[in-house]
């Protein structure tokens, strides 16, 4: 069952141009780490980098994605935040920002309001150890 993201008027009007021009969903790339995490990238693409679970059928940072999302609208810059609110709300549950940090991203469907988020959280672990005895001299 996929989950829907919560419209607004603002947001309506954005996903209106966006598909206008041709595009179906919207990528928000984030990343993190320490204790902060940023939302860097946002792309609008077309269905065919979309399967059907919502996700991504080529890999965001390759050439084909590239090349399949040229031609796609660019989301303007005072319209980001409407975005980032959208990514804030879904990304929470899981602590990508914290440790040695994550990525990933959300792809939200804009007819349907459908969304996926895809992770990579890294975390540290270590380990402690201690030892006592006497030195042998050889």
């Amino acid at each position: 069952m996929s989950k829907k993201v919560e419209p607004n008027l603002e947001l309506t009007a954005l996903f209106l141009m966006l598909k206008d021009h041709g595009a179906s969903h919207v990528v928000i790339r984030f990343s993190g780490s320490g204790d902060s995490g940023d939302f860097d990238e946002k792309y609008a693409i077309p269905s065919t980098l979309v399967d059907e679970n919502n996700d991504l059928t080529e890999d965001i940072w390759s050439s084909a994605f590239t090349e399949l999302s040229k031609g796609m609208p660019e989301i303007p810059d005072d319209k980001s935040e409407l975005l980032i609110d959208i990514a804030n709300a879904h990304t929470k549950s899981h602590d990508w920002w914290n440790n040695e940090g994550g990525d990933g991203y959300i792809v939200i469907n804009m007819t349907t309001l459908a969304y996926h988020t895809h992770y990579s959280i890294n975390e540290m672990t270590s380990e402690v150890f201690t030892e006592s005895g006497t030195a042998s001299v050889a």
